[in-house]
């Protein structure tokens, strides 16, 4: 049953915001939101019926990478739940990586939408300052999420793979 709701989250998601192709982004889904790369992925092989997302923060710098990377990690402990989010560094492309796990009942494709603005929020502030104790918290209370600007389609490239 949880392919058969991953598929309709998706087909949802791409109704919502123009994309064709829905099929074409069942197996891995890569677009923007708001400018900020995210992949989403069936989750229901780690834990059935979610699905997972993947948001690009960007680049760690060189000159402070210590600090940042400690920073990130500070932030993994204070996040740390059950269905909490938490940072990690693609493998691929060396950027760091918000990665989640949502339970698809508890969703539809506009508050998924919702969910991924707020991310793509603080990706974009994150870009500018590599800084997370400047932000707002991870964790927010869903009225104060920022809206859905613009989403677009993004090729599958070797961004993540589901190797």
């Amino acid at each position: 049953m949880s392919a058969h709701e991953y598929r309709g989250l998706v087909e949802g998601i791409c109704a919502l915001t123009g994309i064709a192709d829905a099929a074409s982004m069942l197996e891995m889904a890569n677009f923007e939101v708001n400018g900020i790369p995210f992949t989403l992925m069936d989750g229901s092989e780690i834990e059935d019926g979610t699905v997972l997302y993947f948001c690009d923060f960007g680049e760690v710098p060189g000159e402070r990478r210590a600090d940042i990377l400690q920073e990130l990690l500070e932030a993994n402990l204070a996040m740390y739940a059950k269905e909490s989010p938490s940072f990690s560094i693609n493998f691929y492309t060396k950027h760091v990586v918000l990665t989640g796990r949502i339970a698809i009942r508890n969703t539809t494709p506009a508050k998924l939408l919702e969910e991924l603005a707020w991310r793509a929020h603080q990706a974009t502030q994150w870009r500018q300052t590599c800084l997370l104790s400047s932000q707002a918290p991870l964790i927010q209370d869903p009225l104060q999420k920022k809206t859905v600007n613009t989403v677009k389609r993004k090729s599958p490239s070797a961004q993540f793979r589901a190797d």
